[in-house]
């Protein structure tokens, strides 16, 4: 069983280390990364608070995310001056998700089966596709979801004063789960009544009392900001009670819930179906099914209470992402459901890590069955086009990655997988150490190898990092030469900002846009209001795009309203002009970019000259 379980392991960290390379060689991508996760950390960095909020675009539900996680990138960029750790941090949550899938399993002795099944889940392509090497921070759920489980887990049987370290503790990586994204708020919510049901006789009030403290301590402070700014924890929710009703700005992107799209056979056809398969590989089925009888069975038949009230929360989780609202739908159609389906993961893990504690699945057979199923998930998983380039489904979630990045990825699982088999086999004389002094050994050798390849890595990242465009890159590259330098920006992908702060980060970086009524942030539709924002930002530069194009000619002409209005001025000047193609496999498509060095006030009063009275409106 050990071995299996390294195998599968060996695969996840292959995998993960392959999309991490490839950030160290190109830059981290990925278009929440760039949008929002990133723009955070530097600009906490920047201010030296990180209470003040931050418009990345005109929709203004991302000013208001709990950032939890992307105060382990700022804490990275202040410690090294730049952002050189953070391609590598999501790995560290990964081992920490790893850990403890293990230590769930430990008290029922099925250890290696809970490692393995959250391993399964790491290895589907849409964990592999968003979370290495950037800022996406689902894993950073998943890893404390898991980390308090574990812990509630471990401790339940425990000796009163231990448990009750242990309730503290698990809601504390609790609460950094629920500070880290919104759809963490449900778990958080079902363990923490969780808890308190299961608390021990007469201790209820205590031990609530205790989880209830943590969860807030860690998990409280972006909604008590959000609270005291606009009037409302959860700005993005009309929140109601009878004539009652708290604030919130006004957001453009409606949002919608699954149920609306349940009953429909051609949106099952069309989008869940193709979607399940896209981001969970060609065995979800099989994946979604062993999560299934762990919730529906661990809930009644697990050993132990704790291990009971996890797989209800998985039950709970996977009830609230089918009713809570999401940002899912166009056009009425739900095309979204693919990239959403990740926040569904916390029940399926749940649901897998309390399988093999089924007290039904506790003979020897039962546990290889379950052992050799999720391998082979796993396994089957790597036959997708998003994990490696094998051409043998039609289809990925994302491209793959392809030559020396792919070629070390494979090296550092490999890695992995030799020292993992040479642990887990049988004990040669050469091995056989006291267990301290392998341990000392193990932290010296990762030490010395760590700060010997630190310093040339930080070198090649820092001089490679956007020099080359990617498919989901805008063309920013002249931004790393810059240094802090006031640089706005608007338009349709310039919301994909992270290159533009630079390589030291020194770079202030701003959406441009109109506050309105209760925190609201809206687009300058005349010369006059989009000339008094450039003015009152003091920028250095100012980057517009000028929305899809058919062709690459238009993408230089096309008349639009913030390229226009910058234009036109003594104090602009045309700096950059490029076009960015963006290429499917049914169509191809064109943006222009446009950058304006400003050397001063752009003239108000000049904004009723003919030139500004036809110009088209520039896409959000």
């Amino acid at each position: 069983m050990k071995r299996i379980a390294v195998v599968v392991v060996a695969i996840v960290v292959a995998d993960w280390s392959t999309r991490t390379v490839d950030a160290y060689h190109h830059g981290m991508t990925g278009t929440d990364t760039l949008w929002y996760h990133l723009p955070t950390a530097a600009r906490f960095v920047q201010e030296g608070s990180i209470t003040p909020l931050h418009f990345f675009d005109l929709e203004t539900v991302t000013a208001f995310f709990p950032a939890n996680s992307e105060l382990f990138h700022a804490l990275g960029i202040l410690l090294m001056g730049n952002d050189v750790l953070s391609p590598a941090i999501n790995l560290g949550w990964l081992s920490l998700a790893l850990l403890a899938g293990w230590c769930i399993g430990r008290p029922a002795g099925v250890q290696i089966l809970t490692l393995t099944a959250v391993a399964s889940i790491m290895a589907t392509p849409n964990m592999v596709a968003t979370q290495p090497g950037g800022g996406y921070n689902d894993i950073v759920v998943l890893a404390l979801l898991l980390s308090a489980a574990a812990i509630l887990v471990n401790t339940h049987a425990s000796v009163t004063t231990l448990r009750l370290y242990g309730i503290g503790i698990a809601a504390l990586s609790l609460g950094l789960a629920a500070g880290s994204k919104f759809t963490a708020l449900i778990p958080a919510f079902a363990m923490t009544v969780g808890v308190i049901i299961v608390a021990r006789r007469g201790r209820r009030i205590l031990e609530g009392t205790v989880f209830t403290g943590g969860l807030v301590l860690t998990g409280g402070l972006w909604y008590v900001r959000n609270w005291v700014t606009v009037g409302n924890p959860l700005p993005s929710l009309h929140i109601k009670l009878g004539p009652l009703a708290l604030p919130n700005p006004v957001i453009t992107t409606p949002s919608s819930t699954l149920t609306r799209f349940l009953l429909s056979s051609h949106d099952w056809s069309k989008y869940f179906f193709p979607g399940l398969r896209l981001a969970f590989g060609p065995l979800w089925w099989a994946l979604f099914a062993l999560s299934a009888i762990g919730l529906l069975m661990g809930s009644f038949r697990a050993e132990g209470a704790m291990a009971r009230m996890v797989a209800v929360v998985g039950v709970v989780i996977a009830i609230g992402f089918v009713v809570s609202p999401q940002y899912l739908a166009v056009l009425g159609v739900p095309i979204f459901f693919v990239d959403n389906i990740r926040y569904a993961d916390p029940a399926i893990v749940f649901g897998l890590v309390v399988l093999p504690m089924v007290t039904d699945f506790a003979g020897h057979r039962w546990r290889w069955c379950i052992l050799l199923a999720l391998a082979v998930v796993v396994l089957a998983s790597q036959l997708d086009e998003t994990l490696w380039p094998l051409h043998l489904l039609s289809k990925g979630f994302v491209a793959p990655i392809t030559g020396i990045d792919a070629v070390l990825g494979v090296i550092i699982g490999l890695a992995v997988l030799t020292g993992g088999l040479i642990i887990v086999g049988p004990r040669r004389r050469l091995f056989q150490l006291h267990g301290s002094l392998r341990a000392i050994i193990a932290t010296v050798v990762s030490v010395a190898l760590f700060v010997g390849a630190g310093y040339g890595l930080e070198r090649f990242y820092m001089e490679h990092r956007y020099e080359s465009t990617k498919p989901l890159i805008p063309p920013f590259r002249f931004a790393q030469s810059l240094s802090s330098s006031r640089i706005g920006m608007a338009g349709l992908f310039t919301q994909l900002q992270y290159p533009l702060y630079g390589r030291n980060l020194s770079n202030y970086v701003q959406y441009i846009g109109v506050p309105g009524f209760d925190h609201s942030y809206a687009p300058a539709t005349t010369c006059r209001a989009w000339r008094q924002q450039v003015n009152a930002g003091h920028y250095d530069y100012v980057v517009t795009s000028t929305g899809f194009t058919s062709s690459p000619k238009r993408a230089l002409t096309k008349p639009t309203s913030y390229s226009v209005w910058t234009n036109h001025d003594p104090n602009s000047v045309l700096v950059h002009h490029f076009v960015w193609a963006l290429v499917s496999q049914t169509a191809r498509a064109y943006v222009g970019f446009s950058v304006f060095k400003i050397s001063g006030h752009l003239s108000v009063s000049a904004c009723n000259a003919a030139v500004f009275k036809h110009v088209l409106p520039t896409p959000p």
